[in-house]
C-alpha cells in the first residue's frame, strides 16, 4: 500500500504595493542554451516603500528584555536603520547614483 500524496505549497507571494508589482519580467528571454536568468525590471517607487516600511518596522521593535548584549543589539539596530536611511535610500532615489553590488561566496559557489 502507498502512502497518500501530500500537495505540496507554493511560496508565499511577495507583497508589493498595490496595482505595482515590485518586479516585473523582461519580455526579451535569453536564448535557450544560455543558463543566465531573464531580465527584471524593477518598480523602484515600490522598493522605496518596502525599505521605507522596513525601517519603521526596525525601528519600532521593542527590545523588552535586559540581556548582557543588550548594547550590541541596539548599536546593531543603529546601524542598520542608518544604512537603510544613509545609503539605499538617497540610491534609490537619485537614479544616477552608483550601485555597489558585492558577489560572495565560497570557492566553488558559482558566483561566476
Amino acid at each position: 500500500m502507498t502512502p497518500p500524496s501530500v500537495p505540496q505549497e507554493s511560496p508565499a507571494p511577495r507583497h508589493a504595493a498595490p496595482d505595482q508589482p515590485a518586479a516585473v519580467k523582461d519580455p526579451i528571454e535569453p536564448p535557450e542554451d544560455s543558463p543566465a536568468e531573464p531580465h527584471v525590471r524593477l518598480n523602484a517607487q515600490a522598493l522605496e516603500g518596502a525599505l521605507v516600511n522596513l525601517r519603521k518596522r526596525v525601528a519600532a521593535v521593542p527590545l523588552l528584555f535586559d540581556t548582557p548584549d543588550l548594547a550590541e543589539v541596539k548599536a546593531e539596530r543603529v546601524k542598520l536603520l542608518s544604512q537603510i536611511e544613509d545609503y539605499l535610500l538617497p540610491r534609490l532615489r537619485r537614479s544616477n547614483a552608483p550601485i555597489l553590488v558585492a558577489v560572495v561566496g565560497s570557492t566553488g559557489a558559482g558566483k561566476s
